[in-house]
C-alpha cells in the first residue's frame, strides 16, 4: 500500500461525506434548537422580581423527588424502544423523544455510524474485486490505529481480547469515529476509493453487501459507485429522525 497516497490534487469524496456528515449533524441540532418556542422577558427590575417570584412558587410546586412513587416506571414502549426489542421500536425512540418535548436530537453518532458501516462494507467489497496487495486492508489499518491510540475507546469499553475487538469495530457507541482523520486511516480510505473507482461493482456483489443499496441501484434511484453508496446509507439512519419530527 506504500506509494498510493492519492495526492496531487486527486479528489477525495470520502472526506467530502465525512464534512457532510458533520454539517448534518450540526444543522439537525440548529433546526431543532430554533423550532422550540422562544420566550422573552422584559429588562423591567420589576418584571424580572415578578418573573423570580413566580418561579420560586412553581419550583416549590410537587414532592419532593425522594417522595415515594416520586419516579415513575417508563411506558414499557419507551423501555423497549431504548433497548432496541426489534427495529421498528427502536427507530421509534427517537418519535417518542419529540412527544415527550425533547428539543435536541443529537444524530452525529448515528451518521459516523452509518458511515462506518457503509466503509466496512465496501472493504469486503473491495476485498473480492482487488489483488491482496493492492487492497486498502481498511479493517486492518484501523485496528492498529487504535491499539496504537487507544485513549478514544479504551474506558469506553470492558473486556479484553475478542471482546474488545468486537466492540472496537462494532459497537453501537462508535467510537471508532474518532479515527477517521487519522493519517494512516484517511491513507486506507484514499486507497479504498480508488479502487472502487477504479473498477465496476457486481449487482450480485451489492446484493450481498450492501442490500438496501442494491435495492435502491435496481429501482434506478441510485447510481452503484462507492460516493453515492455511501450517502444512501447515511441518508437513510437520518430518515427516522425526520419522521420523528413529521418531516
Amino acid at each position: 500500500m506504500r506509494g498510493r497516497t492519492y495526492r496531487g490534487g486527486v479528489a477525495r469524496p470520502w472526506r467530502v461525506v465525512l464534512a457532510a456528515v458533520a454539517l448534518i449533524a450540526v444543522a439537525a441540532i440548529i433546526l431543532f434548537a430554533v423550532g422550540q418556542r422562544k420566550t422573552t422577558a422584559s429588562s423591567s427590575p420589576a418584571t424580572g422580581t415578578a418573573t423570580a417570584a413566580a418561579l420560586a412558587a412553581l419550583l416549590r410546586q410537587g414532592t419532593r423527588d425522594t417522595a415515594p412513587g416520586y419516579w415513575e416506571t417508563p411506558s414499557a414502549t419507551l423501555a423497549a424502544a431504548a433497548a432496541g426489542a426489534d427495529d421498528a421500536r427502536f427507530r421509534a425512540l427517537g418519535a417518542l423523544l419529540v412527544q415527550d418535548g425533547f428539543a435536541i436530537l443529537k444524530v452525529g453518532p448515528a451518521l459516523t455510524f452509518a458511515m462506518r458501516e457503509a466503509l466496512t462494507d465496501l472493504s469486503q467489497v473491495e476485498a473480492e474485486l482487488v489483488p491482496h496487495w493492492q487492497s486498502s486492508h481498511l479493517a486492518d489499518v484501523l485496528e492498529r490505529v487504535m491499539l496504537d491510540k487507544p485513549a478514544n475507546w479504551q474506558q469506553h469499553y470492558a473486556g479484553n481480547g475478542q471482546t474488545a475487538h468486537l466492540l472496537r469495530r462494532y459497537s453501537y457507541s462508535d467510537r471508532v469515529r474518532y479515527y477517521w482523520h487519522e493519517p494512516r486511516v484517511k491513507e486506507a480510505v484514499d486507497v479504498l476509493m480508488a479502487n472502487l473507482r477504479n473498477t465496476s461493482i457486481a449487482e450480485t456483489l451489492l446484493s450481498c453487501f450492501l442490500p438496501d443499496e442494491y435495492r435502491a441501484v435496481r429501482a434506478g434511484t441510485l447510481q452503484p459507485d462507492a460516493h453515492s453508496l455511501i450517502i444512501h446509507r447515511i441518508r437513510g439512519v437520518l430518515r427516522p429522525y425526520a419522521a420523528a419530527c413529521g418531516n
